[in-house]
């Protein structure tokens, strides 16, 4: 992350509509598959058919209530909100870009390309995860710049002060 300009958080906000999308899809999808079962006990209820099409319906029947099940519909809204808030996390963080090493910056960017991946894939637990190691590295290094400056400052105050003491003390003379 580049301190001021989060370039990396701005082409993760821009490939988040795309997660949006994959969710409305899944949740599309979950209403075609209850529609889907709901015609198949209409239509074996309803009609008049041989057994040899009422066990091939039974049989889709089952594989579809198998995949309703299987499918946790309310997971991928669960790791769009973990997501969500784990980008704000990370990008409510200032670096400044005076004290990021060039590896910190390669590492920070890896992440980025990382959870760019994952997302894409629809591989949410591995984007969160990966989130949540970039979180703690991004707070990690906010504390060793907030510290390194510290240190400077009271380096800086300490000599001001010995400065300020000599030139009082050249004056006495």
């Amino acid at each position: 992350i580049d301190a001021g300009d989060l370039k990396k958080m701005e082409e993760l906000d821009k490939k988040w509509s795309e997660v949006e999308n994959t969710y409305t899809t899944v949740s599309n999808g979950k209403t075609s598959l209850d529609a889907f079962a709901s015609g198949i006990d209409q239509a074996l209820s309803t009609y008049s058919i041989t057994d040899d099409y009422k066990a091939t319906y039974e049989t889709l029947k089952k594989d579809v209530e198998a995949a309703q099940k299987d499918c946790d519909y309310e997971k991928v809204s669960d790791f769009q909100k973990v997501i969500q808030n784990l980008k704000n996390d990370i990008s409510s963080v200032s670096l400044d870009k005076d004290y990021v090493s060039a590896d910190d910056q390669k590492k920070l960017d890896a992440y980025s390309t990382e959870v760019e991946k994952y997302i894409k894939e629809e591989n949410y637990a591995q984007a969160v995860t990966t989130l949540s190691s970039w979180k703690t590295d991004v707070t990690a290094l906010k504390k060793t710049i907030d510290d390194k400056k510290a240190a400077e400052q009271a380096k800086a105050e300490s000599e001001a002060e010995s400065k300020r003491a000599a030139e009082s003390k050249a004056a006495e003379s």
